[in-house]
């Protein structure tokens, strides 16, 4: 009984270990996940805004997008435990600044209205956000099949314990009538 009060005991702590990480890690890198999305979202609508009308109101809502995407990017980072998210998560960040870099030089071409090739520059910023939207995405489905592995792994550790709580319920009756038969046999 004692060993199957240990046994118990350490098998929750361990379901207990993987839920808090679900829970307080996981999930929570899913919800960077949509921030990061979403701030790239009005990073992008406020850069092509600010192309087109030139208003610095347009280039400020890029900036405070942009500091938004790296603030939720360094608390992804620093949540991420595999070492592939975090090269992920690395290249996620470069890929940003990238797209920053891209838009700061067609924003300084246009503020100082020297001739330059747009549509050049917006294929390489279509490409720079297509890549760093698929980055994104595969960021999420890492993160979810994560989620996938401990949820199986406590499954399976809840199956384990109920396959060993039922043989030690069984080796306890067969002792309890072993010992009930002595006795009795000893009696008589």
């Amino acid at each position: 009984a004692t060993s199957m009060s240990v046994y118990s005991i350490a098998q929750l702590g361990r379901m207990r270990n993987v839920t808090h990480s679900v829970i307080l890690e996981d999930n929570v890198l899913l919800d960077l996940h949509k921030s990061l999305a979403a701030a790239l979202q009005t990073e992008t609508q406020n850069e092509k805004k600010f192309i087109s009308l030139r208003d610095q109101a347009f280039y400020d809502g890029f900036l405070l997008a942009w500091r938004d995407f790296d603030k939720n990017l360094t608390q992804a980072k620093a949540l991420a435990r595999s070492p592939e998210l975090l090269a992920l998560i690395e290249r996620i960040g470069t890929l940003h600044v990238g797209y920053q870099t891209l838009f700061d030089d067609e924003a300084a071409l246009r503020r100082t209205g020297t001739p330059y090739i747009a549509s050049r520059y917006r294929m390489m910023k279509e490409d720079a956000v297509n890549t760093l939207a698929e980055a994104l995405r595969t960021m999420h489905a890492m993160v979810q099949k994560t989620i996938i592995g401990k949820v199986t792994r406590l499954n399976e550790a809840v199956v384990q314990a109920g396959n060993v709580t039922l043989a030690v319920t069984a080796s306890s009756l067969v002792l309890g009538i072993v010992i009930s038969l002595l006795i009795t046999r000893s009696i008589t």
